[in-house]
């Protein structure tokens, strides 16, 4: 269609999407904000190197429309390709009986992409629940290949 844009990774690099879900199990009530605030960069292991730049990721709670989760693409290029989504501010409760799913994109170089002998995983560290000032993290990390 006119005006449709296609994402790339850039020259060398590949575009490794992911998705998942999760459910709160925090014993406080948190805050979503807090929560995207903390969602540490979606990282890929690859070899000996670790890749955590040029990504996004969304999330989809229940009744509730796609909003942004984390990112650190630049709020324009969102903007100009059709991804920039809000934050919703809603709370997580102990205890809830809901779903969010979550769905993003980093950018991979081609060299790690078409590696296909070597392992390669992506790990993400979500807030879990937090205690005055000291936050804990749930880390949990997926097998590519």
């Amino acid at each position: 269609n006119e005006g449709d844009k296609l994402l790339t990774g850039g020259d060398n690099y590949s575009l490794l999407y992911y998705t998942f879900t999760y459910e709160f199990v925090g014993k406080s009530d948190l805050d979503n904000l807090i929560v995207c605030d903390h969602f540490l960069t979606p990282c890929v292991n690859y070899l000996d190197y670790t890749i955590d730049n040029n990504y996004f990721s969304y999330v989809l709670m229940p009744d509730k429309p796609w909003y942004s989760l984390t990112t650190d693409v630049d709020w324009n290029v969102q903007k100009n390709y059709g991804i920039a989504l809000g934050n919703l501010k809603y709370t997580y409760e102990p205890l809830e009986d809901k779903t969010y799913l979550v769905r993003g994109v980093i950018s991979v170089p081609s060299k790690a992409k078409n590696d296909l002998e070597s392992d390669m995983s992506i790990t993400f560290q979500i807030l879990n629940s937090m205690d005055d000032s000291n936050y804990k993290y749930e880390g949990y990390t997926f097998i590519v290949r």
